[in-house]
């Protein structure tokens, strides 16, 4: 009787043993889930602006441009940005004044070929505001897209 009785206990304790080395690897997968969804969940920033910060440098970029009411002929600093930005990766900046006019010339190097892109940072006022999806100086994204 005392050595089934010794059996029964090494059972026991076996089966207990295997038990709770299931269930500490129970508890590893599920800490594991969890800092996944925790990941996850972080990395899903619940504020649109959030998530469209941390897609790309371009798109922080355009976020900050359209945010700004840059309306004709005020440019509500996006030159400025635009020239530090630009200065930032070793461009030399040169601001140019046209009548009321603000605009600025970058170059990078002083040798050739020069690549020259013509753009401007105003916009022409945005009309009725119940004409629109959403607020004009509001990025948001939608369906992947920014608006």
């Amino acid at each position: 009787m005392l050595a089934s009785s010794r059996n029964n206990t090494r059972r026991f304790s076996q089966n207990k043993d295997a038990e709770n080395a299931e269930k500490s690897a129970s508890r590893r997968v599920l800490r594991g889930e969890q800092r996944e969804t925790l990941r996850t969940l972080r990395s899903s920033a619940t504020s649109a602006s959030l998530t469209m910060r941390r897609m790309s440098a371009t798109l922080d970029l355009a976020i900050e441009l359209i945010s700004r009411p840059s309306v004709t002929p005020a440019d509500e600093g996006c030159q400025a940005l635009m020239m530090d930005r630009l200065g930032k990766m070793g461009f030399n900046n040169e601001p140019m004044r046209f009548e009321d006019d603000d605009n600025f010339w970058s170059r990078r190097g002083s040798a050739g070929p020069v690549f020259c892109f013509a753009g401007h940072t105003d916009v022409v006022p945005s009309g009725p505001a119940d004409e629109w999806n959403s607020e004009p100086f509001t990025p948001e994204i939608r369906d992947g897209l920014l608006y």
